[in-house]
């Protein structure tokens, strides 16, 4: 014998059958007799005359995609002592409760210690985990235990449902780091097995159990120990080792349970950040790896977790749009109403856009805004701080606005603005 499992000290190592070759480890087992020893007697831990056991089933092919037929084996060992001379097979393919393939055989001729193979081919109109379920029926088995195998497969897609839809890098003092996936998808994923991963190779599993999120619905992601973002509509889930957000340059990546990279968004000392606000995704059908395709949250609250983005873009409008709030505004200090916010909306993705501010007598006082790259709807502010130093005196200025779309032509506004002191 080559190799033995380890014997309890007093007891003997018994054979299991005889038709299992004597240099295998698993042709012996420890002695189960209360003495600890079966000389001249038959031995305590005989295989059962009448077992057949369904063996691990193994995948033939390294990646399983969805629409593709996927291969799989399913071994059939007689681990008793008796021939089989009828048996029958039966493999059961589930997917979200609904049966997506059956098979059946009736298994003949089948020697004590011999393995048969039945191969199944599977395929899956839709991504996501599968049940396989094979259960092997024999007359008079005495080892039901390992009659039923229960196996569940991950069908990946080209393209993913889950993406990352929006990151806080730059929280307040009192708000914590946070990612938001988006189900862009018509129909429930579940999470389980995937994985997010940061710029220093850590990553996170998003859940070890089943994790259950709709198609047009959010799950916001943060630290296990620290309170969640005020949410809108979506749910927060802790995560134990939440990758810690780089404040100047990060890249994260969303893997599915196959390992496969399927999103992913970053950033770095070029891109726009603004403490206390989100990087929302502009479109959700195009790539998050697209620098152009995130940009500064301009909602109020400063980010919409849970909710759709304030940025979120599915069709253009056709002319350009300019709000001023509060107007008149009044830059004294006092923490109200010291800043004009300038709320845009263009008729094009992304642009420069320049703003200047003239007096009555057509003299510029300011130019609150130089060349500054901008999406397609966002806001800037002015806080009535003039090019002559100090803030600009009481009185209605015209405001500027240049819109560059980089295609040719240049969009201007004209805005009054009224500055109380």
């Amino acid at each position: 014998m080559n190799l033995l499992p380890h014997a309890d000290l007093g007891k003997s190592l018994e054979r299991l059958a005889l038709w299992k070759a004597q240099e295998l480890e698993t042709s012996w087992s420890v002695c189960q007799d209360p003495s600890g020893i079966t000389p001249g007697v038959k031995n305590s831990t005989v295989l059962a005359p009448r077992n057949l056991a369904l063996q691990e089933m193994t995948p033939l092919d390294s990646i399983l995609w969805v629409g593709e037929a996927v291969h799989v084996r399913i071994p059939v060992l007689n681990a008793g002592v008796d021939f089989v001379e009828e048996a029958l097979l039966n493999a059961k393919l589930v997917q979200n409760g609904l049966s997506i393939g059956d098979w059946s055989w009736t298994l003949v001729d089948l020697d004590a210690g011999e393995t048969l193979t039945k191969d199944i081919e599977i395929i899956s109109e839709t991504s996501g985990w599968v049940t396989l379920e094979v259960i092997v029926q024999y007359a008079g088995d005495e080892s039901p235990h390992d009659d039923i195998l229960i196996q569940q497969l991950f069908i990946s897609e080209n393209t993913s449902g889950p993406i990352l839809n929006e990151v806080m890098p730059l929280p307040l003092v009192e708000q914590n780091e946070w990612v938001e996936i988006y189900n862009r998808a018509n129909r429930t994923i579940d999470l389980r097995g995937w994985v997010l991963t940061d710029k220093s190779g850590s990553s996170v599993s998003l859940s070890d159990t089943s994790l259950l999120l709709e198609g047009d619905h959010y799950l916001v992601f943060g630290p296990d120990d620290a309170n969640g973002p005020d949410i809108h509509e979506g749910v927060y889930q802790r995560l134990q080792h939440f990758p810690t957000l780089n404040n100047t340059e990060e890249i994260l990546k969303l893997y599915d349970p196959q390992g496969l990279h399927m999103a992913g968004m970053s950033y770095n000392s070029f891109t726009e950040l603004a403490t206390g606000r989100s990087l929302e995704r502009i479109r959700p059908h195009i790539s998050g790896e697209e620098s152009g395709n995130w940009s500064v949250c301009v909602d109020d609250f400063g980010s919409t977790p849970g909710a759709r983005n304030s940025l979120h873009l599915d069709a253009l409008g056709s002319t350009l749009d300019v709000e001023l709030e509060p107007n008149p505004f009044s830059p004294n200090g006092d923490g109200h109403d010291d800043q004009i916010v300038i709320k845009y909306a263009l008729p094009f993705e992304r642009g420069l856009l320049s703003i200047m501010v003239f007096d009555m007598a057509g003299r510029q006082i300011a130019w609150p805004v130089q060349i500054k790259p901008v999406s397609h709807r966002g806001q800037v502010w002015w806080d009535g701080e003039a090019s002559y130093g100090g803030k600009a005196v009481t009185g209605l200025y015209i405001m500027k606005l240049l819109f560059d779309d980089q295609a040719g032509k240049v969009w201007t506004c004209l805005k009054k603005v009224y500055l109380i002191r």
